[in-house]
């Protein structure tokens, strides 16, 4: 996930306000994972990468969760 924040960062943050930190790019892949994330802030700040990166954290974000849970059992 580090990889996931950091890429975020680099990409997205210098025109979004939501990923202008590492801190908040880490809090905007935790509300990707669970749902709660305004896409359209994203696609705003870059149309093509932002469809790409959106499904890749939510694949990881899947398998990480789903890894918690068999854990757990």
């Amino acid at each position: 996930m580090m990889t996931l924040t950091l890429t975020g960062y680099v990409i997205f943050g210098p025109k979004s306000s939501d990923f202008n930190s590492m801190q908040k790019t880490g809090v905007q892949l935790f509300r990707m994972v669970i749902g709660g994330f305004e896409y359209e802030k994203l696609a705003a700040s870059n149309p093509w990468i932002a469809p790409v990166y959106f499904v890749f954290v939510a694949i990881v974000g899947y398998f990480i969760l789903r890894n918690l849970f068999i854990a757990i059992m």
